[in-house]
């Protein structure tokens, strides 16, 4: 008694043991399942939300684990998850690339705006007319011709009334990027488009000197659309005249049909006898006159706040998908978890049934009298006599066994083994249908022998017999996804179809491509890229030698200007040298002139200019940010020139700025820096171009010329003057009275009793007093 009583203690001990522990990941298990409930419940609106079909796992997964069937329903989301998380991820992905399109587009925006603001209209033109751009860059490089000689027809004209604007713009269409050259050229620009026009094709040159001879004397229709344009360009007059002439101004869309070419504000046109609409997409797009570049600024803004409210709808639908993913991709590992735990909590209430017996029984155990075990021992003398006669009973069936035995190595393992041979050889034959490989084969013969090492036979035969729906189950699943796989091929490459089980002949098609086809268009996509970058290089140089001969034409332009000036007895002269830090670049880019005709890359310019060749190559076909500040220093043309100051003395002696700077006394240093404000000034108003702005020109200046004497301002102002700056000076009242005759006008300001006034003094009257004192 004392002895079964502790058995059963320890009995109990363990159990109650591990029972605590069952019991604590029960209600871990509890927890989670109850989470991962309220989160499919989550996903469930959303799914409804997003207008998407919910999966019939899904519900099942809410609805089964109150039956307990958990397991199943595990099992089954797993796969509804996976399917709507890859579903997910690929919306994600394809949001993530038009968001960076967009975000791209946005920031060429921007760069043209501020291209615009800074007066470059090369961006727009570049974007709506590129072929155009390029024939003008090449005429500009190959002919030697300055910036003002080879212009577009839109940059001459001119529209006073903007309400015919989007008539005449919308007309015009791609003649506005006509090129006008000089006569004198008009026969070499024609052989060079000849010599590129595999590249070019669509830009248009105007034979200015034959439009001028054959059409000068037409008479226009005082209503004609042409008169609304005006220009100072003769032969773009008559261009415009032979173009617009013949349309007569409309007010409304019923007047069209008194005329045989008309057109209205609203852009409605008639050509004989019938009338349509112009494309807004043309004549919204202005390119004419002073208000093409604001309308161009407007549009390009536009777009940029429809990109903006773009990109906010595709980061709400961002954050939707992020707490989506969260909801179906992220959830796979605890799905997994939760079905790997239910096996050992199925263990838990046969345990509480097995604890419960057992405490029961420690509860009625107690002392037996001799009685009772006398009682006992008869019982188990009569349990032996039983268990002796079941002894006899099974040496008998072991007897009947060892028969058994025998019989069934010699009629039914042989059966079993030609059923196993079968059941290889259909394996070897669905391997050979599958078109398996030989390491496929291998990895299968390796399983088996692995199966058959720890399990019988006829349990290999059972398990497999189990497991048969499912994998026909995969196979199936597998063979879909490769139909719908071969089906969307077939639609998106016009490849045609087939009702193969296999993928053989889409294989062979892959084969093909790679060993065949592939290699072509590398060539060709390394061909076209080669070419790319030659073009690139060629453009950049091209362009960067027109930048630095404008800069020094401007430079000339002063120096002619101030050759005539005197400061104090000196003249002074802008010079300009290569800058030592790029001096091999800029000799290849000023030398690039004497190649004509040939491709830079063709000729032996490259050999003569190896080292800044490779420099610029490099900087410029370089995907690496840290590479930016260099390639920014290439692409500004200041950086190639260093600039000085040569003061010229009336003795003949000469210096520069840079070296008297800090040795001389301030009216001598002062004078020079009011020459370069003012060369400053007309850089930025593009006073010195063959076209100069529309601008204020406005400069002013406070407390200027203090520390100069009368003829050092007087020069100074004269040549201000000069170079077409409006110039105000805010000095002193008693410096005022030296400048006096040199300006135009005199205001002083008075403030008093916190009220500030403006009083215009009369000059002529100053100067009276000033000659009489």
């Amino acid at each position: 008694t004392a002895q079964r009583e502790k058995e059963l203690r320890d009995k109990v001990t363990s159990l109650t043991a591990e029972q605590t522990l069952l019991t604590q990941r029960q209600a871990d298990f509890d927890r989670s399942l109850a989470a991962e409930l309220a989160d499919a419940k989550k996903l469930k609106k959303f799914l409804a939300a997003d207008k998407l079909e919910i999966p019939s796992a899904l519900d099942s997964f809410l609805t089964e684990h109150a039956t307990r069937n958990t397991e199943h329903a595990l099992r089954n989301t797993q796969e509804a998850l996976t399917t709507l998380g890859e579903h997910f991820s690929r919306e994600q992905t394809l949001l993530n690339e038009q968001a960076t399109q967009l975000t791209t587009e946005a920031t060429r925006l921007e760069d043209d705006i501020r291209k615009l603001r800074t007066g470059d209209r090369e961006t727009s033109y570049e974007a709506e007319a590129p072929n155009a751009a390029r024939l003008r860059r090449i005429l500009r490089a190959e002919l030697g011709l300055g910036a003002n000689e080879v212009v577009y027809l839109c940059d001459v004209l001119q529209i006073p009334n903007a309400d015919w604007q989007n008539s005449v713009e919308g007309l015009l269409g791609f003649n506005r990027f006509t090129l006008l050259v000089p006569p004198a050229h008009y026969d070499d620009a024609m052989q060079l488009y000849r010599k590129h026009k595999d590249t070019i094709h669509g830009a248009a040159l105007l034979d200015t000197e034959s439009i001028l001879n054959g059409t000068r004397n037409t008479n226009i229709n005082e209503y004609a659309l042409a008169k609304e344009v005006t220009t100072s360009h003769p032969a773009a007059r008559v261009y415009v005249n032979l173009l617009l002439g013949h349309y007569v101004k409309c007010d409304t869309v019923e007047q069209l049909r008194d005329h045989r070419t008309a057109i209205t504000q609203e852009c409605f046109v008639r050509r004989n006898f019938t009338d349509s609409h112009l494309n807004p997409r043309v004549y919204k797009r202005w390119f004419i006159g002073e208000r093409a570049a604001p309308r161009q600024i407007e549009q390009r803004e536009q777009r940029i706040d429809e990109i903006a409210g773009e990109l906010k709808n595709f980061n709400k639908r961002e954050t939707a998908l992020r707490e989506r993913l969260a909801l179906t991709r992220a959830k796979i590992r605890p799905f997994v978890e939760l079905e790997t735990a239910l096996p050992a909590l199925s263990r838990l209430v046969p345990l509480e049934s097995e604890l419960a017996a057992l405490n029961k029984e420690l509860a009625t155990l107690d002392s037996h009298t001799v009685e009772t075990l006398k009682a006992e021992v008869e019982k188990y003398q009569h349990e032996r006599d039983q268990l002796q006669a079941e002894v006899n009973a099974a040496e008998r069936k072991l007897g009947n066994l060892e028969e058994k035995i025998k019989q069934i190595e010699t009629e039914s393992i042989p059966g079993l083994e030609r059923s196993a041979d079968k059941s290889i050889n259909s394996a070897e034959s669905f391997l050979i249908q599958e078109n398996a490989d030989e390491e496929t084969k291998s990895d299968v013969q390796k399983e088996f022998e692995r199966r058959r090492e720890r399990q019988p036979l006829e349990v290999i035969l059972q398990n497999a017999s189990r497991y048969e729906n499912d994998y026909q189950t995969a196979e199936g699943r597998s063979r879909d996804r490769l139909r719908e796989a071969k089906q969307a091929y077939s639609i998106r490459y016009d490849f045609g179809t087939d009702d193969a089980d296999d993928a053989a002949r889409y294989v062979t098609e892959k084969v093909k491509l790679v060993t065949s086809e592939l290699p072509n268009y590398e060539n060709q996509i390394a061909h076209q890229r080669g070419l790319a970058e030659q073009e690139l290089v060629e453009n950049f140089i091209h362009r960067l030698r027109e930048q630095i001969e404008d800069a020094r034409q401007q430079l000339a332009f002063l120096n002619d200007t101030l050759a005539n000036l005197r400061f104090g007895g000196e003249r002074f002269e802008f010079i300009n040298q290569p800058a030592p830090a790029l001096r091999q670049v800029f000799d290849m880019v000023m030398d690039s002139q004497q190649v004509m005709g040939d491709s830079l890359f063709d000729s032996d310019f490259r050999q003569r200019h190896q080292q800044g060749w490779d420099l610029l190559f490099e900087r410029l076909t370089s995907v690496h940010d840290n590479e930016s500040a260099e390639l920014r220093e290439l692409q500004d043309y200041r950086n190639y020139l260093q600039y000085d100051i040569r003061i010229h003395y009336p003795n003949g002696d000469r210096a520069l700025l840079s070296q008297i700077n800090a040795k001389k006394s301030g009216g001598e240093t002062t004078t020079p820096f009011y020459v370069a404000m003012a060369a400053s000034f007309a850089q930025a108003y593009r006073l010195n171009q063959a076209r100069p702005s529309d601008t204020i020109r406005l400069a002013l200046f406070d407390e200027a010329f203090s520390k100069m004497d009368t003829a050092r301002t007087s020069s100074a102002l004269h040549f201000m003057r000069e170079a077409g700056l409006q110039v105000l000076l805010a000095t002193p009242p008693d410096k005022s009275g030296s400048l006096l005759p040199y300006v135009d006008s005199v205001c002083t300001v008075i403030r008093k009793n916190n009220h500030s006034f403006v009083i215009e003094i009369d000059k002529s009257e100053m100067m009276e007093k000033l000659e009489s004192q």
